[in-house]
């Protein structure tokens, strides 16, 4: 049971699985978020730190941890094939409310799940050989889809914060939103239809963001 593999882990040994894991996974969210999608500004992560880096996906690495126990617990001694039938049907069930209110299937969704529930069952029922594939997926090709995903909702601006910045031409021009590292915040604007324009500024500068 992974609970028990937990729980026998030595400090030392969980601090280190637990560091190498958020790391590797918050680095390909960020892959994902800045070099795929609407953003494609690779060069942003350079300005990261790897604690920032390591803590802007720990709800990823909890929600893996937590859906690893309960498939464990569910699928019993099922076997890979009836545990992902199943459980693919159980996720379209459960994606038609957002199907509904949205009036269109939430594809890549549904996808990004579909592909981290095979790969957990993999996880706890496959051979070494597949569970390292699965685990690869979970923490490098996953976070990357979720993180191109998240880029490619930016096209809708009212999705993004509008940060007003005070004592500066930039308070003219509509600057949102959409990461920060150290006391640094990385704003886009959406002007140039053609490309991107971002800036970097001290939070304090910042008057005040709006949700809209």
């Amino acid at each position: 049971m992974l609970y028990e593999k937990l729980k026998d882990l030595s400090l030392p040994e969980g601090i280190t699985i637990f560091t190498a894991a958020t790391f590797i996974l918050g680095l390909s969210y960020k892959f994902g978020f800045y070099f795929t999608g609407f953003t494609d500004a690779i060069w942003l992560i350079k300005y990261f730190s790897i604690l920032e880096i390591m803590l802007g996906t720990i709800n990823i690495f909890l929600i893996y941890l937590i859906a690893l126990m309960v498939i464990e617990r569910l699928i019993g001694n099922s076997s890979i094939f009836v545990a992902i039938v199943l459980g693919s049907i159980l996720l379209f069930v459960f994606s038609i409310p957002a199907w509904i209110r949205a009036g269109v299937f939430p594809f890549e969704l549904f996808l990004t799940i579909s592909f981290s529930f095979i790969a957990m069952v993999f996880l706890v029922k496959g051979t070494n050989k597949s569970k390292v594939t699965a685990l690869t997926c979970l923490l490098i090709f996953i976070p990357i889809m979720i993180g191109a995903n998240e880029s490619r909702n930016l096209r809708e601006e009212n999705k993004i914060p509008l940060a007003i910045i005070k004592d500066s031409d930039l308070c003219f021009e509509e600057w949102r939103l959409i990461d920060k590292f150290s006391d640094k915040a990385i704003l886009i604007n959406f002007k140039n239809k053609n490309q991107n324009e971002y800036k970097i500024v001290d939070i304090k500068d910042i008057s005040k963001i709006l949700s809209q």
